[in-house]
Formats: structure tokens, sequence, C-alpha cells
């Protein structure tokens, strides 16, 4: 075993900046999530992929971790970037807050997850 710093995809041994440890977890949903731009994606399509992948794959490690905020966040302005059809050379608008997109559909969200508050409620559980 020459590799022996991940077990499952999670990291065996922390590295002093939790930062760092957490950055290919973060790389990874980025990839996935900016790999999607195809045209004819209906918005449906659109908030089916990001509920059913771009929040599945933390799941298993934040249930395990606490994740930094600034990871949290960067994941959340990644799938909001999605949303919203922007990517790394153009800026659109987001016309609505992302926690707003958070919220419950019946409270008039989408009931996309806020990944930090998704991470404390997997923890406590």
């Amino acid at each position: 075993m020459n590799d022996c710093e991940k077990y499952v995809g999670l990291p065996m041994i922390g590295i002093k900046s939790k930062v760092a440890t957490f950055k290919e977890l973060q790389e990874c949903i980025t990839k996935r999530v900016m790999g999607w731009k195809e045209k004819y994606i209906s918005k449906a399509g659109h908030e089916v992929l990001l509920k059913t992948v771009a929040q599945a794959i933390p799941t298993y490690s934040m249930s395990l971790f606490r994740i930094t905020k600034r990871v949290c966040e960067s994941i959340n302005l990644a799938m909001s970037n999605y949303w919203w059809g922007q990517t790394w050379s153009e800026k659109k608008i987001h016309w609505i807050n992302w926690r707003k997109l958070c919220n419950s559909k019946d409270k008039g969200g989408m009931g996309f997850r806020d990944i930090n508050a998704f991470n404390l409620a997997m923890l406590a559980k």
C-alpha cells in the first residue's frame, strides 16, 4: 500500500488545515457540477441533477467529519452557479438568494440543501 492517505474516499490522517483536507471533496463536486453544462436540460433536469448527484456526494463524509464553512460555502456557490447557468468564463445574475432556494417547497423555496446545515444535521444524528 503506497497511498495510505485515503480509505473509502475519506482522509485517514488529517492535515493541519481542514480546508486542505476537504479540498478534494470540494473539487470533485465542483468538477461534476460544472461538467454538466449542456444546453438542452430543462430547469427540472437541473434540479434533479443537483439534488440526486451533487448533494449526495458529500453525505458519507459529512456524517463523520465537520466540514469547514469555507468548503461548504464553495460547494453551495458551485451549485448555485450551475442553477443559474453560470460557468467560469461567464457571469450571470442570481435572481434569488441561495438561502431562499434552500427553503422547502411549501415555504416558497426549491428544496435544495444548505450544505453547512446538512453537515450539522448529519453530525447530530
